[in-house]
This record gives structure tokens, sequence and C-alpha cells, in this order.
């Protein structure tokens, strides 16, 4: 499949078994963040949540809303 094909087939739980380098520098990068209780993320993304939920775990008020 060249880059410019369509991607008709993504799956969400496919790409959770191939991000693994993905998550990684997720991990690495979020080590930076200094998230306040009184902080808001608003994460709109196409992956599987991974990094949605990683913030989301950082603070006591975390939430995830799915749609």
């Amino acid at each position: 499949m060249a880059l410019t094909d369509g991607v008709t087939d993504w799956s969400g739980r496919d790409n959770a078994e191939v991000s693994g380098l993905r998550r990684a520098v997720i991990t690495d990068a979020m080590s930076a963040l200094a998230c306040s209780p009184d902080d808001g993320v608003l994460d709109i993304g196409c992956g599987d949540g991974f990094l949605t939920h990683a913030i989301a775990d950082l603070g006591p008020g975390g939430r995830v809303l799915r749609r």
C-alpha cells in the first residue's frame, strides 16, 4: 500500500498493537508535563486512546469522555 492510497480499514485495535515507539515517545514527553488539578485538556484524535487516558490519569479528577 502506498502512502497516498486511501485507508478504509483502519482499526484502533490493530493500531495499538504496532504503536510501541509512539507510546514510548508519549510516555517520555509526559514526564515534562506540569498539570494542575484545575487544568483541562481536550484531545481530539484518531488513535486508540492511549494518550488521552494517560493524560487523564495524571490528575485526581481526570476523566475521558468517549463518543
